[in-house]
């Protein structure tokens, strides 16, 4: 049982109104502990991760379907922009590649076209959206897969997505700044997952 001491009652209550007060503040306060320890599970499953509709996607005109995608998957897309990623930008982003003997190659096509840079957001969002994309190469990516469905090439693989939640909290800070992050709760989310998820 739960005391509540610091402050005083009014005179009117008695001993049978201090107890009923007593117990109304407990169960008050396990209600906001549950809810406190269900948000706190909630955040830890609630991700993001930068997703690119890179050059070859674009062209392609695939960008609507593939982000249709993480839509029908219950995701909300908190931020999204067109834009044309630099040489420098591309050396920031791909750091642990720059000397590598294919950077090269990589640096011309990812800057060779506008790219659509966006921010997907949801319950284990990084390893989700990476299995949805399927393998780099599209030619052993399943069906069903973003790779398997529309991807016949290994370099000209559509879409990147972060591969962790620390590359995807780099990366974000690479092509959004905080202002351009619209956090929102669709009003379907109810649907989307069980309270306890």
């Amino acid at each position: 049982m739960v005391h509540y001491n610091s402050a005083p009652l009014p005179r009117w209550s008695g001993d049978s109104h201090r107890r009923r007060y007593a117990d109304c503040f407990e169960r008050m306060l396990v209600l906001f502990l549950l809810l406190a320890d269900l948000m706190e599970r909630e955040s830890k499953l609630m991700q993001r991760t930068l997703v690119l509709l890179k050059p070859d996607c674009v062209q392609r005109r695939l960008m609507g379907r593939i982000i249709s995608r993480f839509e029908d998957k219950g995701y909300n897309l908190i931020a999204m922009k067109m834009m044309r990623i630099t040489p420098e930008l591309a050396r920031q982003h791909y750091a642990e590649h720059v000397e590598k003997a294919w950077y090269p190659t990589l640096e011309g096509f990812i800057t060779g076209g506008p790219v659509l840079a966006a921010v997907v957001e949801g319950i284990d969002a990084v390893d989700v959206v990476r299995s949805m994309l399927g393998p780099t190469n599209g030619r052993d990516a399943s069906a069903g897969t973003i790779r398997g469905d529309f991807g016949c090439s290994r370099q000209m693989n559509l879409v990147h997505a972060s591969d962790g939640l620390e590359a995807a909290a780099r990366e974000i800070d690479l092509y959004f700044d905080k202002r351009e992050i619209c956090e929102y709760d669709p009003t379907i989310s109810s649907w989307l997952k069980a309270v306890d998820e």
